[in-house]
């Protein structure tokens, strides 16, 4: 499916004016609309089933516009609900897959440190040891001992099988493999709508109306747009938007695990491949519309700087670089795997999604799949009414 049959075209003269008629492609198994890492890890696992399948995307290859670039994400199993823990853990599994195939390293087990809010420890602690997660607690004086760039001030949970995934890697790995397993991917394509039809779906991308048994929406904060409105109604909670700031900072001294600071605002932090330290708050940022993205938030970066200064004792406080990157949250930060009919969507990754994309790219595979009628259906933990919180 590398090579599209079109129909010839249909664009006729009226009134001394020339009507453009879209172009149908050829029908493939499922269309996926985004190419960030949940688009291209559903695409990688459909692609390996042996479907065919087209990514598309609206922007260029390698853009900044959404919330899948830069050069690394936090790997973490830390989580007190245990459908996460169980998603993080079949994620792993997935990165060392992709791994493999790239034949260079995409995720570094250097492992991840929670502190903060005691209570919410003891709950990731139990999480955790219900799936077979290592965990050890540590006092704040051993934590110190062990990784002095980061101040501890109560009790330290630490899951050495955690660490940094290597993201803009693993990326261009995920779309790399999809297309050695035959999918076909687009950027620059911009999708206007997404339409049911008695045989699937047809999807409006550029001047093409591709017809596909399955489509598979995954484009953030722009999915509702894309769906007819009884679809969006049922499938995508109320999405918000914000523009996030993270900060690089000179560490001064060593070892860096990636780290997550537990409160009334969770903030955290790893070392990059690049030898700095990346530092953040979650989801404080103000909401924008998606097509409206800054390239700074005013007073982010000093926020930042004060945090490091106060938490981070290995690091010079003055930020060398930052940059902004996209939440789209749900309201309870769940995220949404959900099906109707022939219409699949994964959405409200907000932050923290990027760590499961493998596992998130199979389960929207098997959605498709269901769709496909490939497989029976099944009950997602992930479902749309849980994210918009009337469950």
């Amino acid at each position: 499916m590398r090579h599209q049959r079109r129909t010839p075209p249909a664009a006729r003269s009226t009134a001394g004016h020339t009507r453009a008629v879209l172009q149908t492609v050829a029908m493939p198994d499922v269309i996926v609309i985004g190419a960030g890492m949940a688009g291209a890890a559903t695409t990688w696992a459909l692609a390996r089933r042996g479907r065919s399948v087209l990514l598309v995307d609206r922007f260029t290859r390698g853009h900044d516009r959404g919330s899948s670039h830069g050069a690394e994400r936090i790997f973490r199993f830390g989580y007190t609900d245990p459908a996460y823990v169980t998603l993080a853990q079949e994620s792993l599994a997935g990165w060392q897959l992709l791994q493999a195939g790239a034949g260079q390293p995409l995720l570094d087990a250097n492992g991840v440190v929670d502190h903060g809010d005691d209570a919410e420890l003891a709950a990731v602690e139990s999480a955790c040891a219900a799936e077979g997660v290592r965990t050890e607690m540590m006092t704040p004086q051993e934590a110190a001992a062990r990784w002095p760039g980061v101040r501890f001030d109560g009790p330290v949970l630490h899951q050495p099988d955690g660490g940094r995934v290597r993201s803009d890697l693993t990326l261009e790995a995920c779309w790399d493999q999809a297309v050695d397993a035959g999918a076909e991917i687009r950027f620059d394509a911009p999708v206007r709508r997404v339409r049911r039809t008695g045989s699937g779906v047809a999807v409006t991308v550029g001047g093409d109306v591709v017809t596909a048994r399955v489509a598979v929406v995954a484009a953030a904060g722009w999915s509702s747009e894309l769906l007819e409105p009884d679809v969006a109604a049922k499938l995508v909670p109320p999405i918000t938007v914000t523009a996030e700031t993270v900060a690089f900072f000179q560490p001064t001294r060593g070892p860096w695990p990636s780290f997550i600071q537990r409160g009334d605002t969770l903030a955290y932090g790893l070392g990059t491949p690049d030898g700095l330290v990346k530092a953040g708050l979650h989801g404080v940022g103000p909401v924008i519309d998606p097509d409206d993205r800054p390239s700074q938030v005013p007073g982010a970066v000093e926020a930042l700087e004060g945090y490091a200064r106060d938490w981070l004792p290995g690091v010079e406080p003055a930020a060398l670089r930052s940059t902004v990157c996209l939440y789209a949250s749900s309201a309870t930060d769940d995220f949404v795997l959900d099906r109707d009919g022939p219409i699949v969507v994964g959405v409200g990754f907000g932050g923290h999604g990027f760590k499961f994309t493998p596992a998130i790219g199979e389960r929207l595979a098997d959605l498709a799949d269901e769709a496909l009628g490939l497989r029976p259906a099944g009950n997602s933990p992930f479902t749309t009414a849980r994210a918009a919180g009337t469950t």
